[in-house]
């Protein structure tokens, strides 16, 4: 995408850079009067956010989200706040969605990872015991406690991404930084009083759905088919398992989610994915949200709340 002109008579310029994380590419665009200090500010950023991701991977053994799921029971910490803070979003969101964005689902995606890995696909028996594990966990978090019941564990992946942009937001604008934009996969992360042009993909990797103009300190993420996918039988699978079945989501092929925050925004494109396109138009423009975009099975386009946002988008709403 391209950045945009914050000032006629501005003297800075835009410098990006990219670091390899969460399994992913993340890239921080700073604008700055000098190269020297974009990079200084993205070097101390990327920093800061492999300290947050260290508290929150699934992944690493001494994170406070291992822990939590190794032993049920996370004290509130200086180590876990963010994994308090993931815990507390995540419940609220799961309430929203009706279940349809659910982070007790560790036991189904650990096994479609398996599958994944193998170029397979998971047993019926398999599925079926981790679909109960799923339906049978859950969680509650206070301000001291995060408990969870059930076997299947806690997976952040649904919300992480979107967290980890907004806080490397929330650590540029305490640099001093006026203007920023971090990209997580599929969710981008915009910093700054200025108009910030963007192109909804198609997931078909063909031209654009359209464009949007947003405008300040804004969030938008996409959630889609086309991401984390193998073929097995001719049959392409993906990483956005449907709690409620166990399998792969088919209802939509891609859902985008304009928000305040990556984190919502994040969240709700994934638990919007997973229900029919008009269900998930109609969810998304009750939440307090800025714009949603939701492409069908076959490739039918929905629009929401996006088409208040912008006059670049042509398509209305099927």
């Amino acid at each position: 995408m391209a950045f945009p002109r914050v000032s006629m008579a501005s003297s800075g310029r835009w410098d990006e850079f990219a670091r390899p994380l969460m399994g992913t590419f993340v890239s921080i665009a700073v604008y700055e009067e000098q190269e020297g200090a974009a990079r200084r500010h993205a070097d101390a950023c990327f920093d800061y956010l492999e300290g947050c991701i260290a508290q929150i991977s699934n992944w690493d053994s001494s994170s406070a989200t291992w822990a939590a799921n190794a032993q049920k029971n996370l004290q509130r910490a200086a180590s876990s706040e963010l994994v308090f803070s993931l815990a507390r979003s995540a419940r609220d969101i799961q309430k929203l969605t009706k279940g349809k964005f659910n982070p007790s689902i560790l036991s189904l995606t650990r096994l479609w990872r398996e599958a994944k890995s193998a170029s397979s696909l998971p047993s019926t028996t398999d599925l079926k015991y981790c679909l109960r594990d799923v339906e049978r966990s859950g969680f509650e978090v206070n301000d001291h406690r995060l408990q969870l019941f059930g076997a299947s564990g806690l997976e952040f992946d649904g919300i992480g991404k979107g967290m980890i942009a907004d806080l490397g937001a929330q650590f540029l604008r305490s640099k001093g930084v006026s203007f920023a934009r971090i990209a997580c996969s599929g969710d981008i992360r915009f910093l700054g009083d200025t108009a910030w042009h963007v192109e909804v993909e198609a997931p078909d990797g063909g031209d654009p759905l359209g464009s949007l103009t947003l405008r300040g300190d804004v969030a938008i993420a996409s959630s889609g088919d086309y991401r984390n996918c193998w073929t097995v039988n001719g049959q392409r699978y993906h990483h956005l398992i449907d709690p409620a079945t166990g399998q792969p989501g088919r209802a939509c092929r891609q859902t985008t989610v304009i928000a305040s925050t990556c984190m919502l925004a994040d969240a709700l494109a994934v638990g919007a994915f997973f229900l029919p396109p008009e269900k998930a138009i109609d969810l998304l423009d009750s939440l307090p949200i800025k714009g949603a975009v939701v492409v069908s099975a076959d490739n039918k386009v929905f629009l929401g709340q996006v088409a208040k946002f912008s006059r670049n988008f042509s398509l209305t709403r099927s």
